[in-house]
C-alpha cells in the first residue's frame, strides 16, 4: 500500500440524545484515538450540542452533533469511518475532504484564526470585567459614611 499524503477532512457524527454528556464525550475521544492511531493529527474538535435533526435517524428526533477538523492520510478517514459505522453510539456521520473544494482549506484555517482571535478577545473582556468588579469592590464606600460621622459632632 503505498503511503498518501495527508489531506484536510471534516467529520460531522450524531450520537444518540439518550447518551449522557460524558458518553458523548467518550465517543469523541474513541473517534479522536482512532483518527491518531492511524496518523491523523486533530485540528479542531466543536461540540455543537444537542440538536433538533431535520429527519428522524434510528427512531431518534434529536441527536449530539459533534465536528472534527482533521488534517491526515485517507486510511485513517476509513478506519475511523468502519468504526463509526458499527458504533451504536454514532447514528448517522458524514466526512468530507476539504482541498475537494475550492477554497475550503484557506476557508478552515480563517475560521480557526478567526475563533481563536475571538476567544482572546474574550479573555480580555471578562479580565477586564473582572477587573473593574474588583475596583467597585475596593472603592471605599465606608470612608464617605466616616466623613459624615465625623462632621456631625
Amino acid at each position: 500500500m503505498q503511503a498518501t499524503s495527508p489531506r484536510f477532512y471534516e467529520t460531522v457524527f450524531i450520537s444518540p440524545p439518550h447518551l449522557g454528556e460524558d458518553a458523548v464525550e467518550k465517543v469523541i475521544q474513541d473517534v479522536q484515538d482512532a483518527f491518531v492511531a492511524r496518523g491523523a493529527e486533530i485540528v479542531r474538535i466543536e461540540r455543537w450540542g444537542r440538536r433538533r435533526l431535520a429527519y428522524r435517524i434510528a427512531k431518534q428526533n434529536e441527536g449530539w452533533y459533534v465536528l472534527l477538523q482533521v488534517k491526515g492520510p485517507s486510511g485513517a478517514v476509513e478506519e475511523v469511518e468502519r468504526k463509526m459505522r458499527i458504533n451504536e453510539d454514532v447514528i448517522k456521520y458524514l466526512t468530507v475532504r476539504l482541498d475537494d473544494v475550492a477554497g475550503a482549506v484557506q476557508h478552515a484555517s480563517d475560521r480557526i484564526v478567526r475563533l481563536a482571535r475571538e476567544e482572546e478577545e474574550r479573555k480580555i473582556r471578562a479580565a477586564e470585567r473582572a477587573q473593574r468588579e474588583e475596583e467597585r469592590s475596593t472603592t471605599p464606600d465606608d470612608v464617605d459614611m466616616d466623613d459624615d460621622d465625623q462632621e456631625e459632632p
